[in-house]
């Protein structure tokens, strides 16, 4: 299966945040600020040990893991000034700095900020290393993740939820050209679709049932199909 956005996204050290379902809570006399979000995808419900479904599990699991190291916020003290809340880790000669600052319209910026040295060696002095922004339902944003080596991001997780559907893309970028991209569609009965793709074509389709059976599809550069199968 081609290389895609949730394996590639990862440069010198780990930078993928996610943050999703921010809805304001009050904090405090005078105003609020935006709660501290979570995402999370599902694969098929199955115990098949079906090589393509392994995959399709393998990659809603690298999706998750990009999304979900946001919830390290969650075990963290908040600082609150006005409608911005602030929140800082650190491990091993790195800090982390997660600030969330309420917009009028009601939606929600977010940014993530690293000072320090990481494990590799590389060292940052206020570098951005991701940014994004919350609808004001809590139902859709997008977040930019970046590296040391580029002005422009290398990965960008979009989210939007619509009649109880949650559907993710997670897109990879090289020199701000985009290389390759995976799209996630759960329904609330629990079936769903995974679909993989290069810079500018389709490689992969599963779909599966709430039962956790499913299908799947491969194709070529040209789109013209390749193999196919299913599991149960």
């Amino acid at each position: 299966m081609n290389r895609t956005a949730s394996t590639i996204l990862v440069s010198g050290l780990t930078i993928l945040l996610i943050i999703n379902g921010c809805t304001n809570s009050p904090n405090g006399p005078g105003g609020s600020t935006p709660s501290v979000p979570s995402l999370s995808f599902s694969g098929p419900k199955t115990n098949s040990t079906d090589a393509k479904e392994q995959s399709v599990a393998s990659q809603v699991a690298s999706m998750n893991a990009f999304a979900q190291q946001f919830l390290v916020v969650k075990n963290l003290a908040e600082t609150e000034q006005g409608s911005t809340s602030t929140w800082k880790y650190a491990t091993n000669g790195l800090t982390v700095t997660f600030t969330a600052s309420e917009q009028a319209d009601g939606s929600s910026r977010w940014t993530m900020v690293l000072n320090g040295t990481d494990t590799s060696g590389t060292g940052y002095k206020n570098f951005t290393a991701g940014r994004g922004t919350i609808g004001g339902d809590g139902k859709s944003g997008t977040w930019d993740v970046y590296d040391t080596t580029s002005t422009t991001p290398v990965g960008e997780l979009t989210w939007s939820t619509s009649n109880n559907v949650l559907t993710g893309t997670l897109k990879s970028f090289t020199s701000g050209v985009l290389s390759a991209q995976t799209v996630v569609v759960n329904n609330p009965d629990h079936s769903g679709q995974l679909t993989l793709y290069d810079a500018s074509s389709l490689m992969f389709k599963a779909v599966w049932q709430s039962t956790g059976s499913g299908n799947w599809w491969t194709y070529d550069p040209n789109g013209a199909e390749t193999g196919t199968g299913n599991w149960t």
